[in-house]
């Protein structure tokens, strides 16, 4: 009996030791964040007849600028716009030079921002005045819109002096958050883990070539600066200045990385002696709640975005305007 329970008791530590020896699985995964907020900032300047009147103003018009953007044509695509395929109505074409060659650029009128901005000014509760019609008689008539205006009964011309788009990169100021699993031989994650000091910075030596890969891609970011007066109809003083910038996070990005890794006791390899670095599949930044589409081509992506921005900057615009909100 003593025999025989002897080599139960050698059994188990025998297979407890082999369990010991046993190489195990991790999967290591690491989350890139973006330490810098979208802008959306305001400016205004009120005057006393501003104070004294915007309870008064009930009709508005827009008067736009010349030109709302300047694309080049590859920004829209290339060759994916033939000329047949361009409203002249809408835009215009000149060349500049960028980096000392030749490029087509498209300037486009101001019929979608405008519409934007007449939109937002219908839903807080305005008369609003077509700005085409009334741009329209004042050319035809050879006066000025704000006298075509006065004579329509406007209270308010708003003008709009510009939109500025600009795209330019975001600083690198980014951190990392790093999570152990347990995995299996196939690279499965399984449950969180907690591990000893010296298998953790095993795993960080690892991950830290994905972070690399991660941080290296260029991050970019879409910003839209309005600039807009308000001029008084009848008397033509300007009572209130406005400018408003609002930014989104451009490009789509991985901001996932995880390594597979087999470790016996402190010690680490890739999985099946492979450099097995993973990244997510893409994911799009907006900086915001926002559901914007992802088209496939990156002048796209960059339409759907300036359409986002030009939205807020537009209810910004005439909720900054009717509550007098003073930045």
């Amino acid at each position: 009996m003593k025999k025989i329970l002897l080599s139960l008791i050698t059994l188990a530590s025998l297979n407890a030791s082999s369990q010991d020896l046993e190489d195990k699985f991790y999967f290591i995964e690491t989350t890139m964040h973006i330490n810098e907020a979208p802008i959306n900032k305001s400016e205004t300047i009120l005057t006393d007849t501003y104070s004294q009147n915007i309870s008064k103003i009930k009709s508005i018009v827009l008067k736009a600028p010349r030109y709302c953007a300047n694309e080049t044509i590859v920004d829209r695509g290339g060759l994916s716009y033939p000329k047949d395929e361009i409203s002249y109505d809408s835009i215009s074409m000149q060349t500049t030079k960028i980096s000392g060659v030749d490029v087509a650029l498209v300037h486009e009128r101001c019929a979608i921002e405008m519409s934007d901005i007449e939109r937002s000014f219908a839903k807080a509760g305005y008369k609003v005045i077509s700005w085409e019609s009334l741009a329209n008689t004042a050319k035809n008539e050879n006066l000025t819109i704000i006298d075509v205006a006065q004579r329509e009964g406007v209270d308010v011309l708003v003008k709009i002096n510009s939109f500025e788009r600009n795209y330019a990169k975001i600083s690198k100021n980014i951190r990392f958050d790093r999570l152990y699993y347990m995995s299996n031989q196939d690279g499965v994650k399984l449950d969180r883990v907690k591990v000893s000091t010296p298998l953790a910075k095993e795993f960080d030596d690892y991950i830290k070539q994905s972070e690399n890969i991660l941080s290296s891609q260029e991050l970019k970011k879409l910003s839209v600066t309005m600039h807009a007066d308000v001029i008084d109809v009848n008397t033509k003083e300007v009572i209130w200045f406005y400018k408003h910038t609002t930014t989104q996070y451009l490009e789509a990005i991985n901001t996932k990385a995880y390594v597979t890794l087999v470790c016996d006791g402190d010690s680490c390899s890739y999985m099946d002696n492979k450099k097995n670095i993973h990244q997510n599949e893409n994911i799009f930044k907006s900086g915001s709640s926002d559901a914007l589409s992802i088209y496939s081509r990156t002048a796209d992506i960059k339409k759907a975005i300036y359409n986002s921005l030009l939205e807020k900057s537009s209810d910004n615009l005439v909720n900054d305007f009717k509550n007098g909100t003073l930045y």
